[in-house]
């Protein structure tokens, strides 16, 4: 009797195990049938590729679907440049967000995706292309998808940078006292004939109270063979007072981006520390095609086309403001 409990024990203690380790080994089929129960869907959208100049900062945002049955489960989006993009990131463009979660059945209509198109004021070898992968990386049946955003048109359109920069005459008034605390200078480009502050090409950005100032200005911005005054304009502090040792140099340094068209621009003999406000029109500067002439106030050329000019002084003749 002892030995049939003992046998007794020990089957029931054997089915038990059995029934654990069916079970265990169900769970682990039905996962595995989960999994490869997934349909398989590939991403959606309305969106037609634009076309948008390089010189031009944009956003675009557009909408991508999932299928509203076969979505049964959270997951991310992963938006990632595909290989056949001619279009560089952080370059050409910047992307929002590279990971987007969607709760499950929440992908029918409501994923945004958002690009910012860069400016890029740098001549081209021809058009670029946009074209994002959205993708996920856990199984969801999502199928990879590209998406082209956009065409980038090389319009070839250029961009110059100018860096306003200031100083005293005198290496020793410089070495004993900082001109950025006493002094604000600005520079700006306006039409032909009007006022300082009035519609300015580099957007105010070196009318700021940098010290140095700078901007960018695009040429598409300028109306070819028009002529516009480069002002310049100095605002110091009356009570500093260094008599013949208040003389002030202004340089304008440029650079015609993608070119070997780069120099200084000096303004000397004019400007004075203790000048409450001071300015006026040094150079011009027009746009004839993608060649463009920078002139002083003698209508001297200074910088044109694609050959450097070097530096330049120039002495005009000084207007109060």
């Amino acid at each position: 009797m002892k030995y049939f409990k003992s046998i007794y024990t020990l089957l029931i203690a054997g089915g038990i195990a059995f029934s654990i380790s069916s079970c265990d080994e169900g769970s682990a089929d039905a996962g595995d049938s989960i999994i490869s129960s997934f349909e398989t869907y590939g991403v959606t959208t309305d969106h037609e590729a634009l076309t948008v100049a390089e010189e031009d900062e944009d956003v675009i945002i557009f909408k991508v679907a999932l299928d509203a049955e076969k979505q049964v489960q959270d997951l991310t989006l992963h938006v990632s440049v595909d290989p056949s993009s001619t279009a560089t990131e952080d370059v050409d463009f910047e992307i929002e967000a590279h990971d987007i979660d969607v709760p499950a059945f929440g992908g029918q209509d409501s994923v945004e995706i958002e690009v910012h198109i860069l400016e890029d004021l740098t001549k081209e070898d021809g058009d670029e292309t946009i074209v994002l992968n959205i993708s996920t990386e856990d199984p969801t049946g999502v199928v990879a998808t590209n998406v082209e955003v956009a065409t980038i048109e090389d319009s070839g359109i250029q961009g110059v940078e100018f860096t306003l920069r200031w100083e005293f005459a005198d290496a020793n008034i410089n070495a004993d006292y900082d001109i950025c605390d006493m002094s604000d200078v600005d520079l700006t480009i306006q039409t032909q004939g009007t006022d300082p502050y009035d519609d300015d090409l580099l957007g105010f950005d070196a009318a700021s109270l940098a010290c140095p100032e700078g901007g960018v200005m695009s040429m598409g911005d300028m109306v070819d063979g028009e002529v516009y005054d480069i002002w310049v304009l100095l605002y110091g502090d009356a009570d500093k007072d260094f008599g013949d040792f208040g003389a002030v140099n202004v340089y304008i340094d440029y650079d015609k981006i993608g070119t070997p068209v780069h120099g200084t621009l000096a303004i000397e003999d004019v400007f004075d520390i203790s000048m409450g406000g001071a300015g006026a029109p040094f150079f011009t500067i027009e746009r004839n095609g993608d060649v463009l002439t920078i002139k002083d106030s003698d209508g001297n050329i200074v910088a044109e086309g694609r050959t450097a000019s070097g530096g330049r002084t120039l002495v005009p003749v000084q207007k109060s403001i």
